[in-house]
């Protein structure tokens, strides 16, 4: 298992990652999402023991690593740049770092014909490298990140240099490799439907801080922060009070959750739990409306802020909408929440 404990890492005596503590049971997957400059790769980079912390503990099975070097750890890295060996072969790539473990030559190439084979390339042994798609290269630099058995696997947005296409299928065969080994992974994504389709638990980074964490569903649909739910897509975010009990913004009525202090709040709806409506609460001017594939992203400027609504056909510049609130895809966040 995987702690770390209130690390801090600064560049020039300023933090990249400012406090972070999590953990990442055996067998689980947990990934870091944050924009960018948010510290995501520096933390990965430390746990790997190519950066030094500045503070704070990384342990593994109660062990801290401080002084432990990169190659001692036996963690796996993996990363955007897969940095094969044009001169070899498939195979000669995933037993490259095998044989320099000083295994034999014999149960290197066996070890590395079975990562290659987990991966979906078996009889790709022999192919050149240079030959393959990049998704065929990004295979095999998984296989040799696995290859050597590590008791944690790290990737740093390994899919980042891939098309949509190809990485939503390599995030299947991720998904189904990660449940079929039950591997311990820390991986870091910009793409948040990597994330949440890989993860047994999120970590979204802000400012080198653990904004939230948790499982993926819990995090998606209840952010706890201002900047959790902007992150998440929830772009409307208005004033609001609880007065006896009830939650009430522009939009109207919201439900109340338990732990919502009275006094003023905050309320964060995605596009999609605001609708045109015949007789909404708020009306407003259409100032702008964008094709998003399933959808029409529609702004709204109306007396109390522009809103986002997802419209099922495009709006025309400068027509005049009202706007009705789905009360249960809101979310109530404190007045505070933001940093």
């Amino acid at each position: 298992m995987l702690e770390i404990d209130h690390l801090r890492v600064e560049y020039s005596g300023k933090p990249a990652v400012a406090d972070v503590s999590l953990a990442v049971p055996d067998g689980t997957v947990v990934c870091i999402v944050g924009p960018s400059g948010s510290g995501k790769s520096t933390l990965l980079r430390a746990v790997a023991g190519l950066e030094p912390p500045t503070s704070g503990t990384i342990r593994w099975d109660d062990r801290d690593l401080a002084g432990v070097p990169t190659h001692r750890r036996r963690f796996g890295l993996m990363f955007q740049d897969h940095a094969l060996f044009p001169h070899r072969d498939v195979l000669g790539n995933v037993a490259f770092g095998l044989r320099m473990s000083r295994l034999s030559a014999g149960d290197a190439e066996a070890r590395a014909r079975e990562a290659l084979a987990s991966v979906g390339l078996e009889g790709f042994e022999h192919r050149k490298v240079r030959e393959l798609s990049g998704g065929e290269q990004q295979r095999v630099a998984l296989a040799r990140s696995i290859a050597p058995k590590p008791r944690l696997l790290m990737l740093d947005e390994p899919l980042g240099s891939l098309d949509r296409a190809l990485r939503e299928r390599l995030v299947v065969d991720l998904h189904a490799l990660f449940r079929s080994t039950a591997i311990t992974a820390l991986f870091v994504t910009h793409d948040q439907d990597e994330a949440f389709a890989l993860a047994d638990s999120v970590v979204i980074l802000h400012r080198g801080l653990v904004e939230q964490e948790g499982d993926p569903q819990q995090v998606w649909r209840r952010p706890r922060t201002e900047f959790a739910a902007r992150f998440l897509g929830f772009s409307n975010v208005l004033d609001a009070r609880r007065v006896d009990g009830v939650v009430r913004c522009a939009l109207g009525p919201v439900p109340a959750p338990d732990d919502s202090a009275s006094g003023a709040l905050r309320v964060a709806i995605r596009p999609d739990g605001l609708r045109v409506a015949d007789a909404g609460n708020i009306t407003g001017e259409v100032v702008g409306c964008t094709f998003r594939r399933d959808h029409f992203l529609t702004r709204i400027a109306t007396p109390h802020g522009t809103f986002e609504v997802a419209t099922a056909e495009p709006a025309a510049m400068g027509a005049h909408l009202s706007v009705a609130l789905d009360p249960a895809a809101a979310v109530v966040l404190p007045a505070h929440a933001d940093r």
